[in-house]
């Protein structure tokens, strides 16, 4: 890029989708201190490094411990293009080129974040919160999916486990009978949600995951199904 002379106009971003692949050992990687790995819910399958250079944009060694994703970046790189993100539909993401500049004060603009496996609703954060909701070690509608975890992360749960991840990163400490309004909240935000996005057994009403398309010749590889 430097030596094409776009140094100065370009930016080099390096993140990923998701956490260590468990299944695969030491080949995988680690995610520790982080609990859990891919297709996890837990911290480990879903909070990863983000890496990103552009001089004379982003200060150099700068440090940001807000929260965002990666559906983030089709906003903010629309605005970077010149473009404008479309007002006909919902976009999930935001611009968050307040964080990537270092602009003082400067905080996230996803204020909750939702935490689905697959279609499943497993988990909900908002600022140093995060609830696991109630759930089985390995529901029937993800049939594959424990086999890629750590077994000491495949558990029931049978009631809302709340973590304060400030100080208890590797969510090993549940609080929530300590915070029984924090616990209230982050219920009624999954509820949100829910009627928002949907679950397993429920569409929400701006659901676009289920639609009367054709079924994709490859679903069974996604599903862990036949057929």
């Amino acid at each position: 890029v430097r030596d094409l002379g776009l140094d100065g106009k370009t930016y080099v971003i390096f993140m990923s989708d998701n956490g260590p692949w468990a299944i695969k050992k030491e080949h995988g990687g680690s995610a520790l201190p982080l609990r859990g790995a891919k297709t996890s819910t837990w911290e480990g399958g879903l909070r990863v490094p983000c890496i990103m250079r552009a001089p004379g944009r982003i200060p150099a060694g700068i440090v940001c411990d807000e929260i965002a994703s990666t559906m983030d970046m089709l906003p903010t790189l629309a605005k970077f293009a010149g473009g404008k993100t479309p007002t006909d539909r919902i976009i999930d993401g935001h611009d968050i080129s307040a964080l990537m500049h270092g602009a003082k004060g400067a905080t996230s603009p996803t204020k909750a974040f939702f935490y689905y496996q697959h279609t499943h609703l497993q988990a909900v954060r908002s600022g140093k919160w995060k609830l696991h909701l109630p759930r089985p070690a390995n529901p029937p509608w993800t049939p594959t999916w424990a086999r890629h975890i750590d077994p000491e992360d495949v558990i029931d749960i049978e009631e809302p486990m709340l973590f304060d991840l400030n100080n208890d990163i590797g969510e090993r400490r549940d609080v929530a009978a300590e915070h029984p309004a924090v616990v209230g909240r982050l219920l009624e935000l999954a509820e949100g949600a829910r009627s928002d996005i949907g679950d397993y057994n429920r569409v929400g009403k701006n659901a676009r995951f289920f639609d009367p398309q054709p079924r994709r010749p490859d679903a069974a590889k996604w599903t862990g199904r036949d057929g």
